[in-house]
């Protein structure tokens, strides 16, 4: 039970990693693209399916050119193959980092195949997909259908895909417990997060030592990372630059060790925000920027619920906080900035001036360094600036990270 409870949550870990190809793919945004692929059966064409995609995909396009592209998704029989292939590597990968089971990471890796060898990323069949991966599966299908549908409707859908999709025992269970109303216990409570963690089956089983600790930072800003193709490494390289910045000022290791898991998570409230705004060419509408200036708020909602992660959950919030008050999202000046921010703040500008974008290529670090020189000492802190430099300088060539 310990397993499958954390197959259940860290399944989708991988899943920012194929986000950027399915969106494409399919036309859709994110959210879209995800619960179309839960509710519908690619491998053949429905009505509901067909009222979907011409609702919702490529709705940017001319009328020929969206009709082109809605033909060749719907005539797209691998799409569940393709969808899954890239998510269980990823996500396997990430899974490993929070240091779950052999049993639990296979039930991730196979969460998208099907009863009838129709999934991915295998083509398993039958008893060849582990129980707990056939569970997941279930369970979110029907979270998906449940959402758009309403519950008998989902359950209903479920037991015709029985022997296709799923195995035949697991949807008999399914229909047992619906009809005693056992099935969604649990699921209309006001706090859901709250009684997801009460179901631990064994709370006090988690190690939290250093390393484990360092590693789930690790993880996250991996899944954070894989969101777009511009955010590629960023999260790790920030933390690479803030902790040589930091050992420059003299921080403490207490301090440097906080700053370093500020700099890995601190872009973790950028996972709701939408592809089609991150991956945008052109600049956005002011009404993007809104969504795109309250990623900090959602990082420090999420981190301030980590017991003893208050500081980090801070320092995360307020990383594009400028000194001269123009900054996000409080408009904080230099009196209620501390160092420890303005650290992360240097280190997060220098490596997202450097990296390409949809607008433009990368940036060599001289002038990345001239950029931000103009932006101090009104915005950016001198002192840290300053150290940067002479930690590029000291490296062989600038291309080598410190």
């Amino acid at each position: 039970m310990s397993e499958l409870y954390y197959a259940l949550l860290l399944k989708d870990v991988g899943a920012t990693s194929n986000t950027v190809d399915i969106c494409e793919r399919m036309g859709m945004e994110e959210q879209l693209c995800r619960l179309a692929l839960r509710v519908f059966d690619w491998t053949k064409l429905t009505w509901p399916q067909i009222r979907f995609v011409f609702r919702h995909a490529f709705r940017g396009k001319s009328f020929p050119s969206r009709l082109k592209h809605i033909l060749r998704l719907l005539q797209n029989r691998r799409l569940v193959w393709q969808s899954a292939r890239q998510r269980a590597v990823t996500s396997e990968l990430i899974a490993r980092k929070f240091g779950r089971s052999e049993a639990t990471i296979d039930a991730i890796r196979c969460v998208d195949e099907r009863w009838d060898g129709s999934g991915g990323p295998a083509g398993m069949k039958e008893s060849e997909i582990p129980l707990m991966a056939q569970t997941c599966a279930i369970a979110q299908t029907l979270e998906s259908l449940d959402t758009i549908l309403g519950r008998d409707e989902a359950v209903r859908i479920i037991e015709d895909r029985a022997g296709t999709w799923f195995d035949p025992g697991l949807v008999a269970l399914v229909v047992i417990m619906h009809q005693e109303g056992t099935l969604w216990n649990g699921a209309d409570t006001p706090d859901l997060m709250q009684e997801v963690l009460s179901r631990d089956p064994e709370p006090g089983k988690i190690a939290c030592g250093y390393d484990v600790f360092e590693n789930i930072c690790s993880a996250f800003a991996d899944m954070i990372d894989a969101k777009s193709h511009y955010t590629f490494m960023h999260s790790q390289n920030v933390a690479v630059f803030t902790e040589a910045i930091a050992r420059q000022m003299h921080l403490s290791e207490e301090k440097i060790t906080s700053l370093r898991r500020a700099a890995l998570l601190h872009d973790i409230g950028m996972l709701g925000i939408s592809n089609s705004i991150l991956d945008k060419e052109g600049p956005l509408t002011e009404q993007q920027w809104v969504a795109v200036r309250e990623h900090p708020r959602h990082t420090y909602d999420l981190l301030r619920k980590v017991r003893g992660f208050e500081d980090v959950a801070r320092i995360a919030r307020d990383h594009h906080e400028r000194l001269d008050g123009s900054g996000y999202p409080q408009g904080l000046t230099a009196e209620d900035i501390d160092l420890p921010t303005r650290i992360l703040s240097v280190a997060d500008v220098y490596d997202a001036v450097c990296s390409p974008r949809a607008y433009r290529n990368n940036l060599e670090p001289e002038t990345v360094l001239q950029i931000m020189e103009k932006l101090t000492p009104h915005q950016l802190d001198v002192d840290c600036v300053a150290a940067l430099k002479r930690i590029l300088e000291q490296a062989k060539h600038y291309s080598i990270a410190p």
